[in-house]
């Protein structure tokens, strides 16, 4: 536009020009000389300004481009496992019950954590939770209050595997879908483990015979350090509970399957409580001062009996636990336990709570256990376990 507009100028100065003379012809031929420069500054200052602008865009449009191609094939990120579903919403505002064994727990609060992080998620309601403080009793009505209210489905993390078999009936009879979770419905004694009660949904838990099978392989060292039969005892969890009794059998599977030479002189339960765990290794110390090793069904029961060693100066005994919470890590980075299994109670919460709502959405859920990776751990694979407890 503006060369146009010069271009103009110029021709009128020269007819101008044409009509005055030659001394007005040098004035207007020096003025349309310098109005030429000016017109060929300014178009060259344009086209430098259009081609900045042009590489500009072409600039943005290739970083927008690169942008959009990163974000589609970017994972979605989280921290749950192969069995979460990263896309997943909720078709309604369905509500979830979540009924836990002891909601002060740190195992359970995990849960919960999980429980209630993949609700939010999905976009349904928060779920709403109850807590049995431990005891069969208040968890039937907990959950009967729970029907009452109207949930859409039941997160049951039992108190008891046997118990557990009338409360989920009572929500099976009212059309509520049921997730077991962290440990199953009916006794393994006789169901058998891993087992998914008939009419529920499905189990989310740790692969618990597998979890004690591999805690059994941290005492290889230590049974060929001594050379003769060891001396273990037993902390172990709640009696009746599904996980207590599968640890157990696994851990002595493990023994036995290496051809170790064992005996288990001592059991007592720590209920998975530190400080009933103290007091039970309390006793066995205090019984017994030729132990080789205890094995503990979970961290949290090890911590206090770590403090018991030490109040009792017997830090020199070996153990072998179940658990991967914070606490129990660190003691395996100092050396005061043997090594760990990683458990995850986040993603078990978090995967419980959404196949309850994949299957209110309409999908077809199969009725198995659901599992997930659980390494064990020493000082030389730290790394392997980020604790979710």
């Amino acid at each position: 536009m503006k060369k146009t507009k010069f271009l103009a100028l110029i021709a009128a100065l020269a007819l101008v020009a044409a009509a005055c003379g030659s001394s007005a012809t040098d004035v207007v031929e020096n003025a349309v000389d310098e109005a030429a420069e000016t017109v060929e500054g300014v178009a060259d200052e344009v086209e430098e300004a259009a081609e900045e602008v042009v590489d500009d865009a072409m600039d943005e449009d290739e970083e927008s481009s690169t942008t959009t191609e990163a974000m589609a094939d970017e994972p979605c990120e989280h921290p749950y496992g192969t069995d979460f579903v990263c896309d997943l919403t909720a078709n309604d505002d369905y509500l979830v019950g979540v009924s836990l064994q002891q909601n002060k727990a740190n195992f359970w609060v995990a849960v919960k954590n999980g429980s209630t992080d993949a609700g939010s998620r999905a976009a349904a309601q928060e779920p709403t939770f109850a807590d049995a403080n431990g005891e069969d009793d208040k968890q039937l009505n907990d959950v009967k209050n729970m029907l009452a209210a109207g949930i859409d489905g039941l997160v049951l993390g039992a108190t008891n595997s046997g118990s557990a078999v009338g409360i989920a009936e009572e929500a099976i009879s009212a059309g509520v879908p049921v997730v077991a979770v962290a440990l199953q419905i009916g006794d393994p004694a006789t169901f058998g483990g891993n087992h998914v009660y008939e009419g529920t949904l499905a189990l989310v838990t740790n692969n618990d015979s597998d979890m004690g099978m591999r805690a059994s392989a941290f005492v290889g060292p230590v049974a060929e350090a001594k050379g003769d039969t060891l001396n273990i005892v037993v902390l172990s969890g709640t009696p009746g509970t599904s996980n207590a009794t599968l640890r157990n059998e696994g851990f002595i599977a493990g023994l036995d399957a290496a051809g170790i030479d064992y005996e288990i002189t001592n059991d007592q339960t720590g209920r998975f409580k530190r400080e009933e765990s103290k007091v039970a290794c309390d006793n066995m110390l205090a019984a017994d001062d030729s132990i080789d090793l205890i094995f503990s069904h979970s961290d949290e029961m090890t911590i206090g009996c770590v403090t018991s060693m030490e109040n009792n100066g017997r830090t020199d005994i070996p153990v072998a636990s179940i658990g991967g919470n914070t606490e129990g890590i660190a003691l395996v980075a100092d050396g005061k336990v043997l090594g760990t299994v990683c458990q995850k109670p986040a993603t078990m919460g978090a995967v419980a709570t959404q196949l309850i709502i994949r299957h209110l959405n309409g999908e077809t859920i199969p009725a198995e256990p659901f599992f997930y990776a659980t390494p064990a751990i020493t000082a030389d694979n730290l790394e392997d376990c980020v604790p979710e407890w």
